[in-house]
């Protein structure tokens, strides 16, 4: 029976086991946390960062919007589904935009909104000028 040995502690190979699974390690790769040791896919399973919108593994190159990791390919515009990033977007009731569908989508709407406001503030004004 081999030996294996772990911060300065020998184990059998066969008692060397993935805190998870508990599957032999033996001479495979492992990763440490804490006190414990895991194979590679117990660990990606239990502790890896993964994606908001596709709960996959973030491997590398994520992003991170509101506290929560994004795939770059993932984190793309509520309207368009450009990815978002690297550029310059809003949010608007918690959903990403780019600019040129947050302006197309929303600032327009804002602005038709004030011109018929005022539209309005003006008609009641010259309808209390004609009769008061």
């Amino acid at each position: 029976m081999k030996k294996m040995e772990y911060k300065g502690k020998q184990w059998h190979d066969k008692c060397f086991c993935c805190a998870h699974c508990k599957v032999a390690i033996g001479t495979k790769s492992f990763i440490p946390k804490n006190e414990d040791v895991f194979c590679g896919p117990c660990y990606e399973e239990k502790f890896a960062t993964r994606c908001s919108k596709c709960k996959k593994v973030i491997t590398a190159g994520g992003v991170t919007y509101k506290n929560e990791p994004w795939h770059r390919e993932c984190f793309c515009c509520t309207n368009c589904s450009s990815s978002l990033a690297g550029q310059r977007f809003t949010s608007k009731d918690e959903k990403p935009y780019c600019a040129g569908c947050y302006g197309e989508l929303f600032a327009k709407r804002q602005k038709m909104k004030d011109f018929k406001m005022f539209t309005e503030s003006m008609e009641i004004k010259t309808i209390r000028e004609r009769f008061l």
